[in-house]
């Protein structure tokens, strides 16, 4: 029997979808038995349901076959009905795409004129380097307050996704733990 920290470690991997085929049917082998861990007993039962759930055959319904091959050949007619392009189109495209490059062409000069007027030499702001250097620092301070009471926030809704999680968890258990009726 694969001791248990490594079956663990093949599940967390499965749960992850890293397992590859070969190691997936391993699993399943090795929860099928009866001498599974109690602390894997929970995998165990998911792993029985859905082994019971792939063994269960499910009827197509009547008519399927049909009514698929008239969608199919309905849709064959609807594409055969669509007009044939004109023969004048490629030239209204040629145009719209002449026209469209033009604008960008237009555009992209009238921003770098802008860009060229406005901008000048950057001038210092303060004489005073002192008076710049307590500036600096109490931006620097703001920034620290803001970026801490974020991430207060996100502790917070870190913390209420861990809560989240749990009453998931306990209500998958609840379902786990119910009785199934299955067909004899």
């Amino acid at each position: 029997m694969m001791r248990t920290e490594e079956l663990k470690s093949l599940l967390e991997r499965y749960y992850r979808g890293e397992t590859t085929l070969p190691e997936e049917q391993l699993l399943k082998s090795l929860l099928l038995q009866n001498d599974v861990p109690e602390e894997l007993e929970e995998d165990r039962k998911t792993f029985l349901f859905l082994s019971d759930l792939s063994q269960q055959e499910t009827a197509l319904p009547s008519g399927l076959q049909e009514r698929l091959a008239e969608s199919i050949s309905r849709w064959e007619a609807a594409d055969t009905r669509q007009p044939r392009p004109k023969a004048g189109k490629p030239a209204f495209r040629l145009t719209r795409w002449c026209t469209g490059i033009a604008a960008a062409l237009l555009i992209a000069t009238g921003a770098g004129l802008y860009i060229q007027k406005t901008t000048d030499r950057p001038h210092d702001t303060f004489d005073n380097p002192q008076l710049a250097y307590v500036e600096a620092q109490q931006a620097l301070q703001r920034f620290a307050t803001a970026l801490n009471k974020g991430q207060n926030q996100l502790s917070k809704a870190e913390s209420q996704t861990l809560r989240i999680k749990e009453q998931l968890d306990k209500c998958r258990n609840t379902l786990a733990d119910t009785p199934k009726n299955r067909k004899p």
